[in-house]
């Protein structure tokens, strides 16, 4: 996979972006672009908004599909400690369909560690999704990590076309952690992820370098 991202601030409560991004797993490909804008106001009480669009196209073997996810996110941070966000995605991905809203919360406790959690459920289409995170983050002086996990559904549902029946979505169990520091004028992070859907388990170890130009 491959992908390009411009970022522009026209003012210090306004930041916009495009993207374009190149996939590939086992016989599918796919090309999606993307454009992403985000605004602030307030003081005591920090209000931010989001708004996403990825559009694009790809096939799987001769089987072409239209890729499309659209979100807008609303948070709201109180007193410099609590953070509270509404989000709600619309997935139009090949036969997969349908809304997916979900509400999260962040506390910072200390300067030094700060607890998330949140909870997601799908309201239309075949999405049949609904899951239930948390995590934990620790900023440290020379080393930063962090640590969490999702429970729950995630995966549409199974329709067996000769019986008509639907088999109930899939277990979805998820965990991960990650390490990061800077050195040498950069950002360097390192994640694990283990996910397991459907009794189909991966690991993913991702190693990111970030340059600060």
């Amino acid at each position: 996979m491959g992908s390009v991202d411009w970022l522009h601030d026209f003012t210090p409560n306004a930041l916009i972006g495009i993207g374009a991004e190149y996939d590939t797993l086992d016989d599918a490909h796919w090309s999606v672009g993307s454009i992403s804008g985000a605004l602030s106001t307030g003081s005591s009480t920090r209000w931010t908004f989001v708004a996403n669009v990825r559009h694009g196209s790809g096939d799987i073997g001769t089987q072409p599909f239209d890729y499309a996810v659209e979100a807008l996110s609303a948070a709201a941070t109180l007193g410099g400690k609590l953070s509270l966000q509404i989000q709600t995605r619309q997935f139009d991905v090949y036969t997969t369909n349908g809304n997916l809203p979900q509400a999260s919360a962040s506390w910072i406790v200390t300067p030094h560690w700060q607890l998330g959690a949140g909870y997601a459920h799908s309201v239309s289409g075949t999405l049949h999704t609904r899951y239930a995170t948390g995590r934990v983050d620790h900023y440290g002086g020379r080393v930063n990590w962090f640590l969490g996990g999702a429970l729950g559904y995630a995966s549409p549902a199974v329709l067996d076309v000769q019986t008509g029946l639907t088999e109930p979505s899939p277990g979805y169990r998820e965990g991960y952690a990650g390490l990061g520091r800077t050195l040498w004028s950069a950002d360097w992070q390192l994640i694990g992820d283990y996910l397991v859907v459907a009794g189909v388990q991966q690991l993913t170890l991702t190693m990111t370098c970030t340059l600060r130009l």
